[in-house]
């Protein structure tokens, strides 16, 4: 009886501790530091608008992750990496990025996504002419198996409809 009684306690601790085990496996998902958080959307937007001045569509491209979402203002949602290098081209193709700026208002996620909200200003050169433009935006960055970040999804639209 002292043999059952024993090999009991011992199954007893090997399943609390498999327990355990899987709760932590199963909610491992780090938290960033808002200040982490903070640095990443900065990072990337910043390396956003250099693609963007460069006119570079390919890199800009790249930022994005495979089976990323992009919804410009008014448009349709162009779903995968090569549907939204298809719309960069054909937008960089006529009009020249000549200031832009990202103003990030929020962060929030954890070690794998993060949520962004803000407003980007730019000046835009399309024949001839300089629009000035304020869109606000929500991105969502998400971690690559190589630690990088790429955007998720990227959805802009005016504040002030007329």
């Amino acid at each position: 009886m002292k043999f059952t009684t024993q090999r009991s306690a011992v199954q007893h601790g090997a399943l609390a501790l498999l327990s355990c085990v899987l709760l932590f496996s199963c909610n491992n998902v780090q938290n960033l530091s808002q200040s982490e958080m903070e640095t990443i959307a900065r990072d990337n937007n910043s390396r956003l608008e250099k693609c963007y001045l460069a006119g570079d569509a390919d890199k800009l491209a790249e930022m994005y992750d495979e089976n990323a979402k992009l919804c410009p203002d008014g448009d349709d949602f162009r779903t995968g990496r090569k549907a939204i290098a298809a719309f960069w081209k054909e937008n960089l193709a006529t009009a020249k990025i000549k200031a832009m700026h990202t103003n990030t208002m929020s962060v929030s996620g954890n070690a794998e996504t993060i949520y962004e909200t803000g407003t980007s200003y730019s000046e835009t050169l399309y024949k001839d002419s300089l629009y000035k433009s304020t869109v606000k935006y929500v991105n969502i960055w998400k971690r690559q198996p190589d630690k990088s970040w790429k955007l998720a999804v990227d959805f802009w639209n005016d504040p002030k409809k007329r």
